[in-house]
């Protein structure tokens, strides 16, 4: 069951208005030494551009969390708690794909999750749906992906040549490349709010997840 901020109980099946659309699912920066600026500041900024666009293309409640990404590195029960509290309700997973991103556990843990409430979905209304949208943040070599995201499928329509090459990332450091950043968030946004309307993913209990482990492992 989820509680509303007026107190009243709803089924935790049923698709809130006020469900956040999109999970950022990334691999946190490490800080390198000497340096002042907080090395997860882009990641900040994917969320925000992204979080703007789906507010003007939808009727989000304006108090409502369009996207959730956690900005803070720790571990421990509470931690993760708080997070499979969110990837039971976020309608679309927005997976940043990168080096770095396969080699984190949390990462692996936080796919298994959502994956495995795809398969819930299936189960309770027998339709087979496919909410994760990769999203590459940097280059990567599609022969070195952990085998179980191989088959998750980019999006490429409107998205411009640059991308392919730079990966988000790149389009978002470098300046002289802000006019294919905002055609990229533009058109993320858009897949994002596509594939939440057309796969009404339920939000499930936490208690029906598996015990998690880092599906990237697996072999």
């Amino acid at each position: 069951m989820v509680t509303t901020r007026r107190g009243t109980r709803h089924p935790a099946t049923r698709i809130m208005a006020s469900d956040p659309y999109f999970f950022l699912t990334y691999a946190h920066a490490p800080r390198v030494e000497g340096q002042s600026k907080d090395p997860d500041h882009l990641f900040e900024k994917i969320h925000t551009d992204l979080s703007v666009h789906i507010m003007q293309m939808t009727s989000h409640p304006h108090d409502a969390e369009v996207g959730y990404m956690d900005r803070r590195i720790r571990a421990g029960d509470d931690w993760w708690k708080d997070i499979t509290s969110r990837l039971v309700r976020c309608r679309v997973l927005l997976a940043l794909y990168s080096d770095r991103y396969f080699a984190s556990e949390s990462c692996g843990r936080e796919w298994h999750a959502f994956t495995a409430r795809e398969e819930i979905h299936e189960k309770v209304t027998g339709n087979t749906v496919h909410a994760v949208v990769p999203i590459l943040w940097t280059p990567v070599d599609p022969a070195e992906m952990p085998p179980i995201v191989q088959p998750r499928q980019f999006i490429r329509s409107g998205l411009p040549e640059r991308y392919n090459e730079e990966g988000l990332y790149g389009l978002a450091a470098n300046g002289t490349y802000r006019d294919d950043y905002d055609v990229s968030t533009y058109e993320i946004a858009k897949t994002i709010v596509r594939i939440a309307k057309s796969t009404q993913l339920r939000p499930c209990e936490t208690s029906q997840l598996p015990d998690l482990e880092n599906v990237f492992e697996r072999r």
